[in-house]
């Protein structure tokens, strides 16, 4: 009765943070997802959200679905803890549902915070309490969970290739049920080159790399690291961040921590504000081993996760809708016929709102055209065309 009304409650929040979500409107990277437009990561996620493009409310079904993976992973997080006190499990798994990029990120139809999921498995297989080692009666069969490890490390890496930033917890969560290092090196390296393959394949990936690779090439080292030292916070909502890495040093649990470098490192490189989330999964698992090592702390740890939340509670999180959103619903208002002209450079997430057709701004189109939406300064218009006031950009119609 109690887990029923917890699975319940987990997805009331659930669908409570995808339409927080939906309040802000489409952005670029999940316009790409929703359309399914040639993208740098691997297709597996994208062909799966593309196959539901018909319906009218693909949106929120993703929004809902997505968000219920990433809070209702936080039955790992419980099953992690199972050796644990009732109230180490519980403060543990807040630890997952409170961190701040889990929370803003729940319900965003992108990569990230399924990635961030994934890592979270990679987790479970690790410190998970029971590792099911290999049976000792000299058949040397591998048990279906050792296999298991590997088919979610393939659909991880085809996810998302920043999935390769746990690679290091997966070779331990092998290692840990006894498996030979010839069979890791096969279990682990195999997908690697599938993936590495198809990014050698297509031409968007060779280019996202090179962008990623030089997205923080303006900012000093100094800058780079109060990136890191910014996002990490996000990812674990202070108090995780120093009980996690508490708990990752004390236990020397050497794959969190490499994995926690190669994070700090990536987004050091290319900085973006949803890889914050990919730090989630490593603090949560630090604290756990925390709590193994100092049962009696989860009061302690609990304290300051209160004491975090009343002073972060002046600051609620921004739930503006997009420009796209919200200039899109005032021409269905317009009752605007025609194309939609944009000048200047534009986001997917323009296509996905829009029910007219979306074309870059040129004068010849004008004749067949209903509304320009001028993000970038555009020529006068004649007597036909009208201003609309209100608007977060200048837009136009006949």
């Amino acid at each position: 009765m109690i887990t029923s009304c917890a699975v319940i409650g987990l997805e009331l929040l659930a669908i409570l943070l995808a339409w927080l979500q939906s309040l802000g409107g489409v952005r670029t990277d999940e316009a790409k997802m929703l359309l399914n437009i040639p993208y740098p990561h691997p297709p597996l996620l994208r062909w799966i959200v593309s196959q539901t493009e018909a319906l009218p409310f693909q949106e929120m079904l993703w929004r809902v679905l997505l968000a219920s993976i990433v809070v209702q992973a936080v039955w790992l997080v419980w099953d992690m803890g199972r050796d644990l006190q009732r109230g180490a499990r519980i403060v543990a798994a807040g630890a997952w549902l409170l961190s701040a990029a889990v929370l803003a990120q729940a319900g965003s139809i992108t990569t990230a915070p399924v990635t961030a999921v994934w890592g979270l498995v990679f987790c479970w297989f690790l410190i998970n309490p029971h590792p099911n080692p290999l049976p000792s009666n000299g058949e040397g069969r591998i048990p279906p969970i050792i296999s298991l490890v590997g088919v979610y490390w393939l659909l991880s890496l085809f996810t998302a290739y920043q999935a390769v930033l746990y690679f290091p917890i997966v070779a331990a969560a092998l290692r840990r049920r006894t498996v030979s290092w010839k069979y890791v090196a096969c279990a682990v390296g195999f997908p690697l080159f599938l993936v590495g393959f198809y990014a050698l394949s297509n031409p968007l990936s060779l280019d996202r790399f090179v962008d990623a690779g030089t997205l923080n090439m303006g900012k000093t080292f100094f800058q780079k690291l109060s990136d890191v030292g910014r996002t990490a916070t996000v990812g674990g909502s202070i108090v995780g961040v120093i009980m996690g890495l508490w708990g990752i040093m004390r236990k020397r649990a050497w794959p969190l921590a490499i994995s926690l470098l190669l994070v700090a490192a990536f987004i050091f490189l290319s900085l973006r504000s949803y890889y914050a989330v990919f730090f989630a999964p490593l603090f949560t698992g630090g604290i756990l081993l925390l709590f193994r090592e100092h049962p009696a702390w989860w009061q302690r740890v609990c304290i300051a996760y209160l004491l975090a939340l009343f002073f972060l509670r002046p600051f609620p999180p921004e739930m503006a809708p997009i420009s796209a959103r919200l200039v899109m619903q005032r021409l269905g208002r317009e009752w605007v016929e025609g194309e939609v002209l944009i000048s200047g450079s534009f986001g997917h997430e323009w296509q996905y709102e829009s029910r007219w057709p979306v074309r870059r701004y040129r004068p010849e189109f004008l004749q067949n055209a209903g509304a320009v939406v001028c993000l970038e300064s555009c020529e006068d218009f004649t007597d036909q065309w009208r201003k609309v006031d209100g608007m977060p950009v200048e837009v136009w119609i006949q």
